[in-house]
């Protein structure tokens, strides 16, 4: 069996070395990219979009407070899935169910056994078994959100 491998093209190359750099100041990576202080975070997203795979790279941007008064700090780091995530993540999306966990919400967002139920189209006993399968194949994570009162709460994300 011939493995085909796609090489990287030229923005996977600048994305990598910006990962290898680490967490860099706004101002840094300005300087680096070439462009003003206001569009780094618009020039990352355009080179993430102009990748094979846009989905293998994440734009983390944090404000740190310095002191009281002062202008807070901007940071920038450029995170990249290994290799190994990313043949396990396209290999999740052949099987089969994946059309189905598609319909869920996207990844950044949770959401509850309810709205599962209502974007698969399907009643709430079968969704959650459907639910625990999926989270056992990997596509899904699982979490317990505790209330004041003692209550628990099921809400479930998606992976990719």
């Amino acid at each position: 069996m011939i493995i085909l491998r796609v090489p990287p093209t030229f923005t996977d190359r600048v994305l990598e070395t910006l990962k290898e750099k680490g967490e860099m100041t706004v101002e840094e990576a300005a300087e680096t990219l070439g462009c003003s202080r206001a569009g780094v975070i618009d020039f990352l997203q355009k080179l993430v979009g102009s990748t094979i795979d846009p989905q293998r790279y994440i734009i983390r941007e944090t404000e740190t407070s310095t002191l009281p008064g002062r202008v807070p700090l901007r940071t920038v780091q450029v995170l990249v899935e290994s290799r190994r995530q990313t043949a396990l993540r396209r290999r999740m999306m052949r099987l089969p169910e994946f059309p189905q966990v598609a319909r869920l919400p996207p990844p950044p967002g949770v959401f509850t056994l309810g709205q599962a139920a209502r974007a698969l189209g399907i009643p709430s006993r079968k969704a959650a078994r459907l639910l625990e399968r999926y989270k056992r194949m990997g596509y899904l994570a699982s979490l317990r959100v505790f209330s004041s009162r003692g209550a628990t709460r099921d809400l479930w994300q998606r992976i990719w």
